[in-house]
């Protein structure tokens, strides 16, 4: 199965991050997608995050005033993990986590999805952002690498140099650079319409509403 690399890849990373992990406790580019979030404010409304780890950012919308979020991963390890700190965060009955693909699984209508260094992670992407979309009530946002200009060729050297290294560490998880173009074309196919972008290093930031 294609997403196979995926989770054995993040069985691992949780693995090796769990024991050091504050809960909701966010950085980099995850913050300024939150920090985004919430300038479209979070208050009182649902949230999916496809791909959510150790589920830090679900924890953290909650904790910015989401009513509830639903974290879903491919990784076993990381779910049990997420689920463990979200109790230690004394939000266990606002913040739930799933293992599944966010690609095929049946995803819960949220008011706000999100993909947070996700669709790099898969090598087709129609089927992750058509299922993932479909769920968005109001919102979906995203992060993903350039893929164009400057930045989108530093973007493809530091994914084939980390595609590198996981080769010579015989891991089967590759990263993939996509067309940002073509992806937000299907978003915008979707109903929705950019509202909020920002820049970071290698990384796209875009938030997305449907209009109303």
């Amino acid at each position: 199965m294609e997403t196979e690399g995926i989770s054995e890849c993040f069985d691992k990373c949780a693995c090796a991050r769990s024991d050091r992990a504050v809960p909701g406790s966010i950085r980099r580019v995850s913050r300024v997608l939150v920090d985004l979030l919430e300038r479209r404010s979070l208050t009182g409304r649902s949230v999916l995050e496809l791909g959510c780890g150790l589920g830090a950012l679900s924890i953290s919308a909650v904790s910015r005033g989401a009513a509830r979020a639903n974290g879903i991963d491919l990784s076993p390890v990381a779910i049990c993990e997420a689920s463990r700190l979200a109790k230690e965060a004394g939000l266990a009955d606002k913040v739930s986590f799933t293992v599944g693909d966010g690609a095929h699984v049946e995803l819960p209508r949220s008011d706000v999805v999100i993909l947070d260094k996700v669709i790099c992670c898969y090598p087709r992407v129609d089927a992750l952002i058509e299922n993932s979309v479909r769920a968005a009530g109001s919102t979906y946002a995203f992060v993903l690498p350039f893929s164009s200009g400057l930045r989108g060729v530093v973007s493809r050297v530091a994914i084939t140099l980390e595609n590198a290294i996981r080769r010579v560490k015989r891991q089967s998880f590759r990263a993939y650079v996509h067309d940002v173009g073509k992806v937000e074309a299907r978003v915008r196919e979707a109903g929705l319409q950019r509202v909020e972008s920002a820049r970071r290093l290698i990384w796209y930031v875009a938030v997305y509403e449907r209009g109303s």
